[in-house]
């Protein structure tokens, strides 16, 4: 599956990205929730377990001896518990052995996650029975012997498993216990044809473990294969087809071979995720991208990866193919007289103006116009002639307005008026002009007294010229600089035309520098605390640092920082005799100062500081005279239970003292408890001579008839 889009930079395509990305993670969430429904409960609310005796009241029962040979096989259960009481919870194995006696094995703390226990095959029918101290205890998944509990929702098949707990292997012989049924007689013309089984295997028994072929021959007869060691990786073995009905079977020596993938006959079982689905994400974006794993990507990345689960209940790996195109800018300087039409748009005024367009691949434009508006000039000018007016070279002789119209030194249209008076006489006239004068055909460029002979008059002019002025002005500045009325953004060099002091053009230049501000953005994961920029932050948060960069401008860093808290947190364990803690050491002893370093679902450590108690039950019976037995445990709390060893370890109502006395010859023991650890002592017999028997023993005399 290709998931493709194409990313720019409009609002719209932005929208219909976020709706996809929410889609494609909807689809994946929406189908493994519905798939995969998973509930937890009590063993208090489970049918499973029945009731027992009062200091084990929830009972597994695996089998029984009336099971026959299926009691003989391996017993295993397994529980993932997800909430314990306070104070914990235990569970113990109950079993019969050879001789039909129980036997009870020591408790064993139930722990958060996943708990198992195997009961090794026998030879010999049996009961097995998994005993629970409490009903709080809850959990999300149950299994024994392979079967799943109806009382909680199903779970996704596990990655790996062992041949013990996959369903699609059933009991064989003892030493053969586990087999693969491949096709039986009465499937009958496709139990000839060739049969195969694939099988993966991850990890095997110490040992070693053994697989063989079963079959029947043309005429009914069992065939069975030599023992093939299994190895890590692929085994593979195919039978080849006959022309007649037959059964054929794979038989394993041991159920604690573990694989991640299984067929038979092409058919892939269900035990493991066999069906990991891989899509590839095909992206375009402009600049950046932010992913469905949260990560924004600034540069084209066809490796990020990201796993969800598919409609099977198994991973679904999805991989990133993304082009990051980038948007581009550009910037243009204009001048124009009165206005100026740039995209459809008509601009009367000086300013920076921006429109954006979409560029090659898909992704903005920015392009920046710095446009500078000029004016038009108007000039009106009185004078008066004696019989005639040399003005622009143009001869005038009769009074009137007239208008010339020229360039300014902006560019723009001069329009000059000229309102003229002829009067036949001489005239005087005071003029004031910027930079020359041009009268009666001739250009002063001084100030001073003219005169001109008409012919029939003489004119006088007396004329002021002033001159205009300039200047030149260089600046540096960051990110943008004001002058004159406007803010120019980018570098170059600007002009602006004004009037000086007495009535000329001013001309002034700025050489300008412009300098960029610089911004970073930095995300970052912390434990506990993070140093920057010579500050300790100890909480998540968004900082903000500002510097100088290389060009005297701001700096301005921003810290997107998240604190995650390392956490600790002290196991409180029970145990009898020993205990295998998660540092590796088995402890013999109490001890609440052994610790261990984990890493919690924050990344940060966890520290785990062990606070055990080891109880040691002394079963130790001493006999004391031919009719007492007394026990060497006097420990403060000890429970003490005589039972009858010839009555299937059957107690012995009222005899729970650490003496035992007892006027009735047999087989006797003891069950001492402490701390819920138990232990059954060796069994003694109690022989009781009467009086009559002495008299027999010692002196040879008998009593007829024997009053017993």
């Amino acid at each position: 599956m290709n998931l493709i889009s194409t990313i720019n930079c409009s609002f719209s395509k932005l929208q219909l990205q976020k709706i996809k990305i929410f889609l494609l993670l909807t689809v994946f969430s929406v189908s493994s929730f519905n798939v995969f429904t998973q509930t937890s409960v009590q063993i208090s609310a489970c049918s499973d377990f029945v009731a027992g005796p009062s200091a084990w009241p929830y009972v597994l029962v695996a089998t029984t001896v009336d099971s026959g040979l299926v009691s003989q096989g391996s017993q295993t259960f397994t529980l993932n518990v997800t909430s314990l009481p306070a104070g914990g919870a235990n569970f113990r194995v109950y079993k019969t052995v050879a001789n039909g006696n129980a036997f009870f094995g020591n408790p064993i703390a139930l722990t958060l996650g996943s708990n198992t226990i195997t009961v090794a095959a026998v030879s010999f029918d049996r009961a097995v029975k998994f005993q629970f101290s409490s009903g709080a205890v809850e959990f999300d998944a149950l299994s024994l012997n392979g079967v799943a509990s109806n009382c909680v929702g199903t779970l996704p098949p596990p990655t790996s498993v062992q041949i013990s707990a996959c369903s699609d292997f059933v009991a064989g012989p003892s030493a053969w216990p586990y087999v693969l049924v491949a096709t039986t007689v009465d499937s009958g013309l496709v139990s000839q044809g060739s049969q195969t089984f694939t099988l993966n295997v991850t990890s095997l028994p110490a040992g070693g473990a053994n697989f063989r072929v079963y079959k029947t021959v043309a005429n009914g007869n069992a065939f069975f294969g030599n023992p093939i060691a299994l190895t890590l990786g692929s085994n593979t073995i195919t039978v080849a087809a006959v022309s007649f009905d037959r059964a054929v079977k794979f038989q394993f020596s041991s159920g604690a071979v573990e694989f991640d993938a299984l067929s038979l006959n092409g058919v892939a079982s269900n035990c493991v995720c066999s069906t990991i689905s891989y899509t590839t994400d095909v992206v375009e974006g402009c600049d950046s991208y932010t992913w469905i794993d949260g990560n924004t990507y600034t540069s084209s990345n066809n490796t990020a990866t990201y796993t969800l689960m598919n409609a099977a209940g198994c991973d679904s790996v999805v991989t990133l193919d993304l082009t990051i195109n980038n948007s581009t800018t550009a910037s243009i300087s204009d001048t124009a007289c009165d206005s100026y039409t740039w995209s459809g748009t008509v601009y009367t005024l000086s300013g920076i103006y921006t429109n954006v367009y979409t560029n090659a691949v898909g992704c903005d434009s920015v392009v920046t116009l710095d446009l500078i508006i000029n004016n038009p000039s108007t000039s009106s000018t009185n004078v008066t002639a004696c019989d005639s007016y040399d003005w622009n070279g143009n001869i005038y002789t009769s009074s009137g307005s007239y208008t010339w119209t020229g360039t300014n030194a902006n560019g723009c249209d001069s329009v000059a008026t000229l309102v003229l008076t002829i009067t036949g006489n001489s005239t005087l006239s005071n003029i004031s002009s910027c930079e020359f004068y041009t009268w009666n055909g001739n250009t002063y460029f001084n100030s001073g007294t003219y005169i001109y002979n008409n012919g029939s008059c003489i004119d006088s002019l007396i004329l002021i010229i002033n001159n205009t002025s300039s200047s030149s002005t260089t600046i540096s500045a960051c990110d943008s600089f004001s002058w004159n009325g406007y803010t120019y953004i980018l570098s170059g060099t600007y002009t602006w035309v004004g009037t000086n002091t007495v009535g000329c053009d001013s001309t002034a230049t700025l050489n300008l520098i412009i300098n960029n501000s610089s911004l970073s953005n930095t995300n970052i994961s912390a434990c506990d605390s993070y140093d920057w920029n010579g500050n300790t932050y100890t909480s998540s948060g968004t900082y903000t640092w500002i510097g100088t960069n290389a060009y005297g401008c701001d700096s301005v860093a921003n810290l997107d920082l998240t604190i995650n808290s390392s956490s600790s947190f002290t196991d409180v364990i029970t145990a009898c005799d020993s205990f295998a803690w998660i540092d590796g050491n088995t402890y013999f002893l109490s001890n609440n100062t052994a610790t261990h370093t984990l890493i919690n679902g924050a990344g940060c450590d966890s520290l785990v500081t062990l606070d055990l108690t080891i109880t040691n039950v002394n079963a130790a019976v001493v006999v004391v005279d031919d009719s007492t037995l007394q026990v060497q445990s006097f420990a403060a709390g000890t429970m003490y239970q005589w039972v009858d060893c010839n009555d299937n370890f059957a107690p012995i109502a009222g005899e729970i003292n650490p003496t035992f006395t007892t006027q009735n010859p047999g087989y006797y023991a003891v069950e001492v408890t402490l701390n819920n650890c138990s232990l059954i002592s060796d069994c003694f017999t109690i022989t009781i001579e009467t009086a009559i028997d002495v008299l027999n023993s010692y002196y040879g005399i008998q009593l007829f008839p024997n009053p017993t």
